[in-house]
């Protein structure tokens, strides 16, 4: 269950705690069926987003770009039908019904829906095509050639999209982001405030003067407009921008960087995690580290990583992240060995 404000943004940590805590003790009043307050479900919410992004978006610039939405039967298929029919927008639907039964579960879903754009976006000579995820805040950006953009890829290009509508910024990033498409955005003017990792992390950083947030999935939020992720309006600044500019979205990827992550993970009790934590802190003090939110260090020569505990899993996540599959390899190897060795003494 997703919880947010009275602004629109997630509730912090904390309070979801002190939510869990209340509900799971009952440490609360009961009362009768007549005394229940009311669940609100207003049938204008969708008028009112379409009206709030016309302010920022403007639809007729993309009216004529064909191009791929797959909606995973996810909450986006209501509003990209709404969008179809007001404004007429060539778009090639898949998976959009909104009377559709129980969605498929969504990981093999987004899975079988990126394989098939790959192909059918070239085929059929689309401008591109975008695969939303089933709460429609995040979404997979495949190019008109066929090839998908990577989440950090998709951040850097919403980055230079801002900075060159907007100007320059701050743009909200996790610690694990790499480090090679950090400086590409500090490149373009933007300045990077690192914040912790998650969308509910995310949230309490959230100002109206940042350009963009991001979580590490490629969430997406835009403070300056609302507080939630949304991967419709990233959709439709891409297709506004390459309009405008006259530019194919394979052309616009090549300019990107390009980072490769490798992940990798280990068991650790609950009651050994602070331990271990430590003692890996005490392995690395000597090289460039940084604990918000974790341990990440940076090695000049390979890239960087990141080690986090898994919130509610006895589990360490450890990532790594350069601009070669090897290096990546190489600098997860160095740490899941120094991992290995505290482990034996613990």
């Amino acid at each position: 269950v997703k919880i947010f404000d009275k602004n629109g943004k997630f509730i912090s940590r904390e309070y979801v705690n002190r939510i869990e805590n209340i509900f799971f003790r009952e440490a609360y009043r009961k009362v009768l069926g007549d005394e229940t307050g009311d669940i609100e479900n207003p049938n204008d919410h969708y008028d009112l987003y379409i009206d709030k992004i016309l302010k920022f978006i403007d639809l007729e610039k993309i009216a004529e770009t064909r191009f791929l939405v797959d909606c995973c039967y996810g909450a986006s298929s209501s509003l990209w039908n709404r969008l179809i029919k007001q404004y007429h927008l060539m778009i090639y639907q898949a998976n959009c019904t909104e009377a559709s039964s129980i969605p498929p579960h969504r990981e093999p879903m987004i899975h079988q829906s990126i394989d098939s754009a790959t192909k059918i976006i070239p085929t059929l000579k689309l401008d591109g095509g975008f695969i939303f995820d089933s709460d429609g805040d995040k979404v997979v950006v495949v190019s008109d050639r066929g090839n998908i953009l990577s989440s950090e890829q998709l951040i850097a290009l919403m980055s230079k999209i801002l900075i060159e509508k907007i100007g320059s910024g701050k743009v909200a990033l996790p610690h694990t982001f790499p480090r090679n498409i950090i400086e590409y955005i500090e490149e373009l003017g933007g300045q990077i405030v690192f914040v912790e990792q998650g969308l509910i992390g995310l949230s309490k950083y959230l100002d109206k003067d940042l350009l963009l947030a991001a979580d590490e999935r490629g969430g997406i939020i835009y403070p300056w407009i609302h507080g939630g992720a949304d991967a419709v309006l990233t959709t439709l600044f891409i297709l506004e921008y390459l309009r405008e500019n006259n530019l194919l979205l394979s052309t616009l990827i090549k300019e990107l960087p390009v980072s490769l992550v490798v992940k990798d993970k280990v068991i650790v009790p609950f009651d050994k995690r602070g331990l271990f934590m430590r003692l890996i802190y005490e392995e690395l003090r000597e090289k460039e580290v940084d604990t918000l939110d974790g341990i990440k260090i940076i090695e000049e020569d390979l890239g960087w990583g990141y080690i986090r505990l898994i919130p509610n899993e006895p589990v360490v996540e450890f990532i790594a992240g350069s601009d070669s599959i090897d290096k990546a390899d190489k600098l997860l190897k160095i740490l899941r060995e120094i991992a290995d060795k505290i482990l034996s003494k613990i």
